[in-house]
């Protein structure tokens, strides 16, 4: 049953909305990098004594598609945190008001008279997670393939700005990129899955739309600033919460200069959306498994 729903949303008209909108922006970041790497390449024929053409040289060889996509994702001026944010208001619009709508139209009804609610519930977050991770990966994929367009493929180690002056190998690339997508694609499930489970304190199901964003991206700016001026210490707690701070958390584990504590408490936030959404879940199995009809 799930395999139908997965199918129903991944063909609809929002994967395309979604896809278009996160390529969209990595195209831009992407510009800028190959802005950049020919200012670099511009340099080549300056033949001022203070200028070391062999570092240049070298430099611009390791200047490929792969850090392309590394700026977009851990150094772009927030790019990829707006297509975080993107991805959140996406989940908003077309994944969280199901549950909701599903009894407000009466098909929920319908439904709990054929399979027990915990049943139905299970199958609509399992087929919501893998649409998640589809387009995380789909729309990550095609970011790779744009940056290698844009900025060549790698003929050696990849010197980027997350790795601190040394350079990354073909095995430690890949594992980035997988981390990264894993990462966001958890991110998204759990603030989805906490926004859908809402429901059973929030029945009005633009409201419910309207949480990705309030709850993950307004309130904690508005906690940061507040609280953060009148206790500058809060300020440590609620940082990564912020969607430019989640985007980067893995530039903390695969960074030259490693540490333990910022990288836990760069990983924080998802054991806290994990708890709120285990809670939620039980909240709504305990609730509706009982009142739905």
């Amino acid at each position: 049953m799930w395999v139908k729903m997965y199918k129903k949303d991944f063909f609809s008209k929002s994967t395309v909305i979604i896809l278009v909108l996160l390529v969209l922006i990595s195209v831009i970041s992407f510009s800028f990098s190959l802005a950049e790497k020919n200012e670099f390449r511009a340099l080549l024929g300056d033949t001022s004594p203070d200028l070391n053409q062999e570092a240049l040289i070298h430099f611009l060889d390791g200047y490929t598609g792969i850090r392309f996509l590394f700026n977009y994702w851990f150094n772009s001026a927030g790019l990829f945190a707006i297509g975080l944010i993107t991805l959140y208001a996406w989940s908003g619009a077309f994944l969280s008001p199901r549950l909701q709508n599903e009894k407000d139209n009466g098909f929920g009804n319908l439904t709990m008279t054929r399979i027990p609610f915990k049943k139905r519930l299970n199958q609509m977050l399992l087929s919501q997670s893998f649409y998640i991770m589809s387009i995380v990966l789909i729309s990550n994929l095609i970011s790779l393939l744009l940056a290698l367009m844009f900025g060549g493929m790698p003929t050696r180690g990849v010197l980027t700005e997350m790795s601190a002056g040394y350079e990354l190998t073909r095995f430690q690339v890949f594992l980035v990129i997988f981390i990264q997508n894993i990462w966001i694609s958890l991110l998204v499930i759990f603030v989805n899955g906490i926004t859908l489970l809402s429901n059973v304190w929030i029945k009005n199901k633009y409201l419910i739309q309207a949480l990705p964003i309030f709850l993950f991206v307004f309130l904690p700016y508005l906690l940061g600033t507040v609280l953060g001026n009148l206790i500058p210490a809060t300020s440590r707690l609620i940082s990564p919460f912020f969607p430019e701070f989640l985007v980067t958390a893995i530039n903390d584990t695969f960074n030259a200069h490693f540490d333990m504590l910022l990288t836990l408490r760069s990983f924080a936030p998802l054991f806290v959306f994990a708890f709120l959404f285990f809670i939620l879940y039980y909240l709504n199995i305990s609730a509706h498994s009982r009142n739905y009809l």
